[in-house]
């Protein structure tokens, strides 16, 4: 009998993209249809995409059941069952649409199933065997992993930045330019603006595409910078509480990486501003409103006159503003005399007194795990310890990122009139906030369309 079907497709991994496998499969089910008499009206593939994997939607597997239950296709035909599915619950989504429309086929290579009737047991079997097969492989690789991670050794991925094809050496060039973009950023400019220069720059990623400030950011938050192995974006520590190293050559050291991650903290907190929050001003962010204590936000009052001002950004029945160029200007010549004197910023910072605890805490997981491996403690007293020694760990960690906001400043400066001039807006901001926790405008006193330097108040940092 003639039946218009579907061929179902699916592969797991195809990391080349050339969909070798989904097209053999498509080439054995057109032979079948055409052994049965069936007309093939429909290919339904699913490339690079797991069955197993919670989570995880297969377009073409849902668009198939859906033409399935509204007659467009009159059964399936795929290269094995476990093609179709590896979680029993997609199994049961399609028996569900046989028993309710009679006359669907089912065929495989492997052998025909009657999903409506007898045939439904075996396949409940045999969905069974292939989620346990899949789950073993999980389990297998994710232990593969994490002895890889605990030894320091790169696993396979794309080639990151900064380093050659074996991913342990340097790429002398890209290094240099990796570097020197820490440097700017450390100085104060942002991810955003770093990514628009390498674009402007011709600088791609390891895959050729542009860069954002996502990416960028997401480049500089990587402990591989440092040496550091880290696993599912968790610390991993050796028996002796330490941070687990990889087998390559760092990009950077250890205090410059502690440093970046302070000055990303740092400039996210920056952005986190009301709307108006764009920082496209040199003061955004710092400049507050001198009645309610607000933050600022630049605002260009008639763009064609050039003019634009600095607004509180509280609607408290009260509206503050001041001249944005009048102030920019006076806060940078303050900024500009503190420079020319001192030459440069210190930063003298107490040791983080956090650090016995996390090797501790480190070092107590590594024995756990130990003990619980070789029998000698349960599971159900080894994994809650080990759940809580991280919670703890991570704990430890935001306390060492608050201390380095509190302690620590961006890169020391010394900078010339010339050098301010030709910083980029972000790196003289993050110089005016090593200085100064705030700048707060104050109310006018008298009506003048001349700017009063005094409404200014620059509120000095306070020493750690």
């Amino acid at each position: 009998m003639t039946k218009n079907v579907g061929i179902y497709a699916r592969i797991s991994d195809d990391p080349s993209g050339t969909k070798a496998g989904v097209t053999r499969q498509i080439e054995d089910c057109t032979t079948i249809c055409t052994l049965r008499g069936w007309t093939p009206i429909v290919e339904y593939v699913d490339n690079d995409v797991s069955a197993y994997k919670p989570g995880v939607v297969r377009p073409a597997f849902e668009r198939m059941l859906v033409d399935l239950d509204r007659g467009v296709i009159e059964g399936i035909v795929v290269y094995d069952l476990d093609r179709l599915m590896r979680q029993p619950i997609d199994l049961e989504r399609a028996i569900e649409i046989y028993e309710a429309r009679m006359g669907l086929v089912f065929a495989s290579a492997q052998g025909d199933v009657d999903l409506a009737g007898d045939g439904q047991t075996m396949a409940r079997v045999m969905a069974a065997f292939a989620n346990k097969a899949s789950a073993d492989t999980a389990r297998r690789v994710k232990r593969k992993h994490l002895d890889l991670a605990e030894k320091g050794i790169p696993v396979g991925g794309t080639r990151p930045f900064g380093w050659q094809k074996d991913k342990l050496t340097l790429h002398a060039d890209e290094a240099a330019i990796a570097r020197a973009g820490i440097d700017r950023v450390l100085a104060g400019l942002s991810p955003r603006v770093l990514a628009q220069e390498w674009n402007a720059d011709g600088i791609r990623t390891t895959r050729g595409k542009n860069w954002t400030g996502k990416t960028v950011r997401q480049y500089l938050l990587n402990p591989r910078l440092a040496g550091y192995r880290d696993y599912k974006g968790q610390p991993q520590f050796d028996a002796a509480g330490a941070r687990v190293t990889g087998t390559w050559e760092p990009l950077v050291s250890v205090d410059m990486f502690e440093r970046l991650q302070e000055a990303l903290v740092r400039e996210e907190r920056r952005t986190r501003i009301p709307r108006k929050g764009a920082l496209q001003y040199l003061l955004s962010g710092v400049a507050r409103c001198g009645i309610c204590g607000a933050v600022m936000y630049g605002n260009s009052r008639g763009s064609e006159s050039g003019l634009w001002y600095y607004v509180c950004s509280e609607a408290n029945g009260h509206n503050l503003s001041a001249s944005g160029p009048a102030v920019d200007s006076l806060v940078e010549e303050v900024v500009l005399g503190r420079l020319l004197n001192v030459g440069s910023i210190p930063v003298d910072a107490p040791e983080w007194n956090g650090r016995a605890r996390q090797a501790e805490a480190a070092a107590l997981i590594n024995e756990t795990m130990e003990a619980y491996r070789s029998g000698g403690l349960d599971k159900s007293i080894a994994f809650p310890t080990v759940t809580a020694l991280k919670d703890e760990l991570n704990a430890l960690d935001k306390d060492h990122q608050a201390w380095l906001h509190a302690h620590c400043g961006p890169s020391n400066v010394d900078l010339t009139r010339d050098d301010w001039d030709a910083l980029h807006r972000d790196e003289r901001r993050a110089i005016i906030q090593t200085f100064f926790s705030a700048i707060v405008v104050r109310e006018a006193t008298r009506k003048s369309n001349r700017f009063d330097p005094a409404r200014v108040e620059p509120v000095p940092r306070a020493a750690a």
